[in-house]
């Protein structure tokens, strides 16, 4: 699958990077993605002398069918929905194969992005690299004098360039193995429900209508989105009665709907799976929408990210893989990985919990949806994206 678009970076009192510099290439994707990838394919667009649209592809995958593949990356990256768009971009191929003489692994592949890409946006290919067992050479380049085989050394051009630009030496941005285990070994804070608190709280929830379910929920996203932290849900009873009530995989269903569009639209849906309900199928149909992104304009991220937070705060309060709540939880977290962009982070998130429960229907579905769609709708569109909230909105606002 493929990450998320990232907006357009500003220009920084930095040393200058060089796309024709292998080292500069590599620190740009460690940057980007928090490591340098394993297998591979990465995009990164320019523009005005800044990068922004970063694309990442498996890349074996994508190589068996170079085609396709070539037609979506260019046009996830430079098409119409990518505004602004690109004016050139830059590749990195990464392979477990060391680089030696004969066509470079993924050749199809990279000449029909190059003609995707130039052809129908206008942004060429200006620069690709092949990085396999800790070598970096051109990815087009024959000429033995010119690029030996089977490289440069990928460690220590990356080091150097780190030391001469120490800026790019953060800690950019965590794999998506590294955000799934920060979820997972979450930290309960002091005050927690007792179980006695919980077992009631599931019981009650199993009773509630879902407009007070629903309307706890939307509170608690309320709440977290004003203080820019969870700190209203963490009182204990609203803690027991929010776990008890992700006990439901149906209801646990209905919280990304919540958190994207609102009450009206989750309580809708929800209703409308009823033969004798008033509400309409059409309503079904908007929810299937947001879960797939597919709403034509950009979620509210800001009842997203909340969300996110108070699925961190929850589950720290279970430690079973087979509690059904924290499976539940589980898949919540990579339907909001995968809402945000982030491909590997929502993959590792649904194998978790097939791993764990392989009938479970919410992870089974979005396993289904991540093959069938690829990336969500809201990531294609770089100004409906996550990652163009969230470095566009001032952080007061957000």
């Amino acid at each position: 699958m493929a990450d998320s678009h990232t907006p357009l970076s500003e220009p920084e009192k930095t040393p200058t990077l060089s796309v024709d510099a292998p080292g500069d290439a590599l620190a740009l994707v460690c940057h980007s993605f928090g490591r340098l990838p394993e297998d591979s394919l990465v995009l990164i667009g320019l523009l005005d002398g800044c990068t922004g649209g970063h694309l990442r592809m498996d890349f074996s995958a994508a190589a068996a069918t170079p085609e396709t593949s070539a037609e979506q990356a260019a046009d996830w990256l430079a098409g119409p929905q990518a505004a602004p768009a690109p004016q050139a971009v830059m590749a990195l191929v990464f392979t477990e194969e060391r680089p030696s003489p004969g066509p470079p692994p993924g050749q199809r592949l990279m000449q029909s992005i190059t003609e995707h890409l130039e052809g129908r946006y206008a942004a060429p290919l200006v620069q690709a690299w092949l990085v396999g067992a800790g070598c970096i050479r051109d990815f087009w380049c024959r000429d033995r004098r010119c690029c030996p085989y089977p490289g440069l050394d990928a460690e220590q051009l990356l080091a150097e360039t780190l030391q001469r630009v120490p800026q790019l030496s953060g800690p950019g941005a965590p794999s998506g193995r590294q955000v799934l285990d920060a979820f997972l070994t979450a930290q309960a804070p002091p005050e927690a429900p007792t179980d006695a608190q919980v077992a009631a709280a599931a019981q009650d929830g199993g009773r509630s209508e879902p407009e007070v379910l629903l309307s706890l929920w939307d509170i608690a996203l309320r709440e977290t989105v004003r203080a820019a932290a969870p700190e209203w849900a963490q009182q204990p009873q609203r803690l027991a009665a929010m776990l008890g009530s992700l006990a439901s995989d149906d209801f646990a269903q209905a919280l990304p709907v919540l958190a994207a569009e609102g009450p009206e639209t989750a309580l809708a849906g929800r209703l409308a799976v009823n033969p004798h309900s008033a509400y309409s199928a059409a309503m079904a149909k908007q929810c299937a929408a947001v879960l797939c992104g597919e709403t034509g304009s950009a979620p509210d991220w800001s009842r997203i990210e909340a969300f996110d937070a108070l699925l961190q705060l929850l589950i720290s309060y279970t430690a079973s893989a087979a509690d059904p709540r924290r499976t539940n939880m589980v898949s919540l977290k990579a339907w909001v990985e995968w809402a945000k962009g982030c491909g590997t982070a929502a993959s590792a998130a649904v194998e978790h919990c097939l791993r764990h429960q392989p009938e479970h229907g919410m992870a089974r579905s979005l396993a289904a949806a991540f093959e069938l769609i690829g990336p969500c709708a809201w990531a294609r569109v770089k100004q409906h994206s996550y990652s163009w909230w969230r470095t566009s909105t001032p952080a007061e606002a957000r």
